[in-house]
């Protein structure tokens, strides 16, 4: 029965240090999102062309 007490224990105090240690993402710029767009559209152009290319359109 001590056991569970402990463990019991221990999983209060460790929950707050697990919360604390995970990051919260930040949003993106204006800038950044731009140019994530544009990179985007350019690799969904090249996957499209492959797709393209095995399927013999």
């Amino acid at each position: 029965m001590k056991n569970y007490w402990f463990l019991a224990v221990v999983a209060i105090l460790a929950s707050p240090g697990l919360a604390l240690g995970q990051s919260s993402p930040n949003p993106p710029s204006d800038s950044q999102d731009q140019g994530n767009g544009q990179q985007f559209q350019q690799h969904k152009d090249e996957i499209l062309k492959r797709i393209s290319a095995r399927l013999g359109c």
